[in-house]
């Protein structure tokens, strides 16, 4: 006999110590089970139509790139990215899909099959439940039904042989793990009400019978381990693949996929191998790729908001869900009270239901905080990845010397007809690097610092425009509820106290700029002190520079000093705020309004009162982190906003000359500053440099050989002519898929550093340098000339000789010590094409004052018992302590502390 529900008000939600009869009908067992069942619908729908689109879209890029990579990327590209030479080393596949052992692969079956068993036994009891309902109860049979059909649909799916449909089999798992959690949530509560009250369209066996397999199914769903665990390939299983987007709900929920490598660290010491991947999505090269497709011409800032939109808005929701279940403790902490004061009010029943709530609200609370701390974290590095890709990707496209505009500086060295100045290239190099401080800042000051201000203020954002503005609506709320108009008091205080505040944020705002700039001319003059240590000390300037060091140390620490100070008045102000509004408002509800200030009332009254300097304190240190990376993000975009070089356009992107390879200048007339005839520029310069061998450009101080190089790269104005230089691919054109390298040129400054390698490899680069195109600018050619292609000679700024050394050295034009030393003029010379490998396809510039780029066939023949130890020794290997910390380094160090 069909079984209807009673006559009973269906508008409460809480009768009693119980759920009304048709909140449980109407929103419980029917909108509730549609809503998320119609969500996760939609989501997979859409997930699934963008990865094809994406699919689709991947094809067709892929297709274009290797259509146009030729045209792109040089003449040569296709046959150089095959080069042996040019290939990186290869890697294992760290993304290949291990087998599953035979043991695991039952048990999976028995958990598959004993899945589907328990969904099938949910549409047999809800189609029960249609049969023998009416009115409204059947309605709520009946969307039950469709629920567990559409879980019945997501349980067999992975079943099918549709590989572009379950390509996402842990997101499918994700979905059931919710269904399944909602409806374990919706069981207890109607099994709860059966129990206290028994229902005529309820059975209590049926309901129970149901609670146990919608456990059953929650339980083995959330709980369900990580398949990256469960590999037969122990490499694969402990180190490598990335555990996140393989974990199970409550391992994401509780952060326990990452409990293995914690445990790792604890046993052993760290190793590379023992480091997972990223994940792909988080990988800094996929982040940048992925923002660089979203480029509009807006501010950095609105880009980066844009960028990271969603995430943000996820962020907000987990802390506003934080913010509710923080005041949860609260409200039923009210009921509790009330109900002790009054039993009869209530029952036993609703109490204690109360009091799991109260377990269950903090633990909600706990999660939500968590994963909107995670996200930050996330956003935060990936948005540093993205200002520094950024930075580094204009420190590429940005002049790399000084821009000379209308006048040429007093201070430029110019070219005497003794060679002694300076030439106006290597001059640039020095002064350019004076020139980055100042508004822009240092590229290696905006990586390091402004970046990170940048990025981790994402960590705590939510706090500004979700989580505390949430947290204070619900206080005032819960406030006005509790005290009525004796609450008013209170928020009259908080609207009056804004102004202060107001005041503050704006101090910080200006203080942190005078910090960022003070510390700005601190490393400006920090750099170069360390840089010209050598000349100081030969000066005796040592004095001088210490006191101006710590004289720009005052003044940074006396902007620190005013910051502190702003803060401890901020801190007063936040932490008297909460005093002065719970005095005022007790005050007014017990002596203005002659109220009874009973347990129910204080004690909540209180626990809202105490924290209120929490969300304050919260809010005052956002606002100043806000403040400062305001402040950064201008000092990256006034960076990102300096004029580029035009090496793109005014350099020949094949690097040939009537038909055949070439490297150098056609014709080419250059300058440092276009249209002032006083600049140091180069006029008629026709160069062709050698393919595949050591070409030496030599002359006196002065005489251009530094604006040559970077001529050839681009650096200088090009008023007339052409540059044949290869590979010239703008930065924001991304290379194809296939490519090993985007550009094949190396330049080497004649700023001084190490590789970490001998003195050998440090002077001759290695095998890297064999059979390459190296163009050699040095004073010091006694090593090298009698392995060179071609010898370039330069004089105010052009060319007066070109050919073979023999050539140049018998038209006199090398020094007289390097051709005693190293030139035969009347007798045999080696070959070129003899003193070189074959070409490999790339191209080495390199610069005097650091390697010389050649390897002399003496040195490596050298017989010497004196010479060959050291000429044949090796670096010795690097090593590390691993371990514990031993207890007497403690001991060691704290003894040094002294007393």
């Amino acid at each position: 006999m069909p079984m209807k529900m009673p006559n009973e008000n269906v508008d409460s939600v809480w009768t009693g110590d119980d759920f009304s009869p048709g909140f449980q009908i109407n929103i419980l067992q029917t909108i509730l089970p549609l809503t998320i069942t119609a969500v996760s619908f939609l989501h997979l729908s859409g997930k699934t139509a963008r990865d094809v689109w994406v699919s689709q879209r991947q094809y067709r890029d892929d297709h274009r790139d290797y259509i146009t990579a030729a045209a792109n990327y040089g003449c040569g590209f296709l046959e150089t990215n095959t080069d042996d030479n040019l290939r990186l080393e290869s890697k294992p596949d760290r993304k290949t899909q291990p087998t599953l052992k035979t043991g695991h692969r039952k048990r999976n079956l028995v958990l598959q099959a004993t899945e589907v068993l328990a969904v099938i036994a949910e549409l047999v009891l809800n189609a029960i439940a249609v049969q023998s309902h009416t009115d409204r109860a059947r309605l709520a049979a009946i969307a039950g039904l469709l629920q567990w059909t559409y879980i019945f649909f997501l349980v067999t799916l992975p079943m099918t042989s549709f590989e572009n449909v379950t390509s996402h089999d842990r997101l499918l798992e994700h979905h059931k793990a919710s269904l399944y959690g909602v409806s374990w949530v919706v069981s207890v509560l109607l099994s709860r009400s059966v129990l206290i009250h028994s229902h005529p369209w309820s059975d209590p066996k049926l309901r129970l019978v149901e609670l146990f397999l919608i456990s059953l199914l929650f339980v083995s769903s959330i709980c369900s381990s990580d398949r990256s665990w469960k590999t037969g390939d122990q490499s694969l299983r402990d180190c490598c693949q990335p555990r996140e987007p393989d974990a199970s709900i409550v391992s994401l929920a509780t952060f326990m996929w990452v409990d293995p490598i914690i445990w790792r660290g604890y046993q052993k010491t760290y190793e590379l191998i023992d480091v997972w991947d990223l994940p792909s999505a988080d990988s800094a090269a996929k982040v940048l790729a992925k923002f660089r497709q979203t480029q509009t011409r807006s501010r950095l800032v609105s880009r980066l908001l844009l960028y990271n939109g969603q995430a943000l808005l996820a962020q907000g929701l987990w802390s506003v869900c934080a913010a509710v279940f923080t005041f949860t403790p609260t409200i039923l902490l009210k009921l509790i009270l009330e109900y002790l004061e009054d039993p009869s009010k209530s029952s036993v029943h609703a109490a204690w239901f109360y009091v799991i709530l109260l377990f269950l609200s903090g633990f909600l609370k706990a999660v939500a905080e968590g994963q909107a701390s995670w996200l930050g974290t996330k956003i935060a590095i990936r948005l540093r990845a993205i200002v520094v890709g950024e930075i580094f990707s204009k420190t590429l496209r940005r002049k790399a010397t000084a821009e000379f505009t209308n006048t040429t500086p007093q201070n430029v060295p110019g070219d005497d007809e003794e060679g002694t100045s300076k030439d106006l290239g290597a001059w640039a190099e020095e002064e350019q690097a004076a020139k980055k401080q100042g508004v822009t800042g240092n590229a290696t000051n905006l990586m390091a610092v402004d970046s990170v201000k940048i990025a981790a203020v994402t960590s705590f954002l939510h706090l500004l425009w979700a989580s505390v503005p949430a947290e204070l609506v619900i206080r005032v709320a819960l406030l006005f509820n509790i005290l009525g108009l004796a609450s008013v008091a209170g928020f009259a205080i908080m609207v009056l106290l804004i102004p202060i505040k107001i005041l503050i944020t704006r101090g910080f705002s200006k203080v942190q700029a005078k910090i960022m700039a003070a510390t700005d001319i601190r490393l400006k003059l920090t750099a170069d002190l360390l840089q010209n240590i050598r000349i100081i000390k030969y000066l005796t300037y040592e004095n001088r520079f210490i006191y101006d060091v710590h004289n720009k140390r005052a003044t940074e620490l006396k902007a620190l000093g005013y910051r502190f100070t702003l803060w401890t008045l901020a801190v007063t102000v936040y932490n008297t705020t909460p005093l002065l509004i719970t005095f005022i408002s007790f005050f007014i509800y017990t002596v203005i309004e002659h109220k009874s200030l009973r347990p129910s009332v204080a004690f909540p009254a209180l626990s809202l009162f105490a924290p209120l300097r929490i969300p304050l304190d919260k809010l005052a240190d956002t606002i100043a982190k806000v403040q400062e990376a305001i402040i950064s993000a201008k000092r990256v975009q006034d960076y990102l906003d300096e004029s580029e070089t035009d090496k793109y356009r005014q350099t020949s992107g094949c690097g040939s000359l009537n038909g055949a390879k070439a490297l150098g200048f056609h014709d080419v007339t250059l300058t440092w500053a276009v249209g002032d005839d006083k600049a140091f520029g180069m006029s008629g310069v026709n160069l062709t440099f050698a393919h595949g061998q050591l070409n030496i450009v030599i002359g006196s101080t002065g005489s251009g050989k530094s604006s040559l190089l970077l001529a050839l790269l681009g650096e200088m104005g090009l008023t007339s002519g052409n540059i044949n230089f290869p590979n010239s691919v703008h930065r924001d054109h991304p290379p194809p898929r296939k490519a090993k390298f985007v550009n094949r040129v190396a330049y080497c400054a004649q700023r001084p550093w190490l590789l970490n390698e001998s003195i050998r490899q440090n002077i001759t680069f290695g095998d890297i340098m064999k059979g390459r195109t190296c163009i050699l600018v040095t004073h010091n050619i006694a090593l090298c000339i009698r392995h060179a292609g071609t010898v370039s000679v330069l004089s105010k700024g052009k060319v007066i000789a070109q050919g073979s050394p023999d050539i140049v050295a018998s038209l006199g034009l090398t020094p007289e010590r390097h051709s005693r030393l190293e030139l035969d003029v009347d007798g045999p010379s080696i070959p070129a094409e003899k003193s070189s490998p074959p070409n490999l396809g790339a191209m080495q510039v390199v610069e005097s004052g650091r390697q010389t780029g050649c390897e002399t066939e003496h040195a490596d023949k050298s017989e010497d018992p004196e010479i060959l130890p050291y000429v044949t020794a090796s670096p010795a290997p690097e090593s590390r302590a691993i371990g514990a910390i031993p207890w007497k380094l403690f001991k060691l160090y704290f003894t040094a502390l002294g007393k």
